[in-house]
């Protein structure tokens, strides 16, 4: 999972299928407590602490600072703040990729397992204020990208994203200091955006749903749930909670179901 700043992320949980139709929660971010659950902030920072930098490739996955703009010598919590226009970092889970199963690792890069699974829920609190300081850095977003592509080469050409593995833009505001945020699949060759847009959450945070659901060949949804509450993303999420948060949108909502020809 991808941010861009200017962003101040306030929750995230990850969740996978549980008993009865329950979800159950598998990672966790809560800024104000400074809480992280199973997950690791990571950025391509190579070479500033962790990872490593080379002419060739670039700068590898490296563990991301507090302030999602440079590296780490070692896995450190995004603080409660908001974050640039020029900070770019990703949240992956705290499983390490020791074992083979992450398939090729650029050598030397750090790298932890993404997040699994045909059937998933994320929850999102945020807000994406503009940057004053950095007027021409005002374009944030969130996205979910395989994870072989920063495994590889995430900004380059080497990588499984020029043959089809996947980028899924969740919400990511195209033009610098507007207001609209769009949904956008890139297969490439293939894609699917929504022309609709939902608000950039400028003035406070939001809590937004993105719900994969592998039923019917594959659908995804991007729910918007409205303001922030105060209160925390559960442990569990009830078959009663999840068909709720399935059903809340106040017709806030991008759905997708991309067919490969």
């Amino acid at each position: 999972m991808h941010f861009h700043g200017p962003l101040h992320l306030k929750q995230f949980a990850f969740y996978l299928p549980g008993a009865g139709g329950s979800y159950e929660r598998k990672g966790y971010y809560h800024a104000a407590s400074q809480t992280s659950e199973y997950l690791t902030f990571m950025g391509n920072f190579g070479g500033q602490g962790s990872g490593v930098f080379s002419e060739a490739w670039g700068a590898s996955l490296s563990f991301a600072n507090a302030h999602g703009d440079g590296g780490a010598s070692s896995p450190t919590i995004l603080a409660d703040a908001p974050v640039s226009g020029q900070a770019d970092f990703s949240i992956f889970s705290s499983d390490s990729c020791a074992d083979g199963s992450c398939g090729y690792i650029q050598p030397g890069a750090t790298a932890r397992k993404g997040f699994s699974g045909t059937s998933r829920i994320f929850l999102f609190e945020f807000s994406m204020p503009h940057d004053a300081a950095n007027p021409g850095f005002d374009k944030p977003a969130i996205w979910l990208l395989n994870a072989r592509i920063p495994y590889t080469q995430q900004y380059g050409t080497c990588s499984c994203w020029d043959f089809g593995c996947g980028e899924f833009d969740i919400f990511e505001v195209l033009n610098n200091a507007d207001t609209k945020a769009l949904s956008t699949f890139h297969l490439n060759p293939f894609g699917a955006g929504d022309p609709n847009w939902f608000k950039r959450p400028v003035d406070g945070p939001i809590k937004v749903l993105l719900y994969m659901d592998p039923s019917e060949g594959g659908k995804v949804s991007v729910k918007m749930l409205g303001g922030s509450d105060g209160s925390r993303f559960g442990n569990t999420l009830s078959k009663g909670e999840v068909d709720g948060l399935k059903a809340r949108s106040g017709g806030l909502v991008s759905d997708f179901a991309i067919r490969r020809p």
